[in-house]
């Protein structure tokens, strides 16, 4: 008895599948027809009695894996699948990847700042710069104002 040719052995093997397990196991997924999503969706198992002589029910993860094993013999064909899982794993990477946190450490109150530079820029002493923002709905310590005039603070670029 002569074997299969990998190709044979492929066409074989899909042939036995429902057509949404074909689109899911090249990653087609966009183009499942509503009833196909149906049934996947319903869970709906299958035999592929024309592939294997059992007739075992098989789950997406054993066919995947035999679906692999087929297609790494015919070079093109797995060079094929493998920029297509490429392109998946890269495009749900965006959709699942971790977002940017904050960065850590309190809010920059620049409005304040630049207030407190500017009465300082016309002579005002710290205690006065106090009672000015005090009186305008600010609650500040002395010890808070003359932190937002230490020398080492940055001040915005204009």
């Amino acid at each position: 008895m002569a074997s299969k040719s990998p190709e044979a052995e492929l066409k074989e093997f899909l042939r036995g599948l429902p057509a949404y397990m074909v689109k899911v196991l090249w990653y087609d997924t966009s183009s499942i027809s509503l009833q196909e999503k149906d049934d996947r969706r319903r869970g709906q198992r299958f035999s592929i009695r024309r592939y294997q002589p059992d007739t075992r029910l098989f789950n997406e993860s054993e066919l995947r894996r035999q679906f692999e094993g087929i297609l790494q013999r015919i070079p093109a064909e797995w060079e094929k699948y493998r920029r297509i899982v490429k392109t998946e794993r890269e495009r749900f990477a965006d959709r699942y990847a971790p977002r940017p946190k904050a960065k850590p450490g309190r809010k920059q109150n620049v409005a304040l700042a630049e207030r407190i530079w500017a009465l300082d820029a016309e002579g005002k002493g710290n205690r006065e710069i106090q009672a000015i923002l005090n009186a305008g709905g600010e609650n500040l310590s002395l010890e808070a104002v003359e932190s937002y005039l230490k020398k080492r603070r940055k001040k915005p670029l204009q």
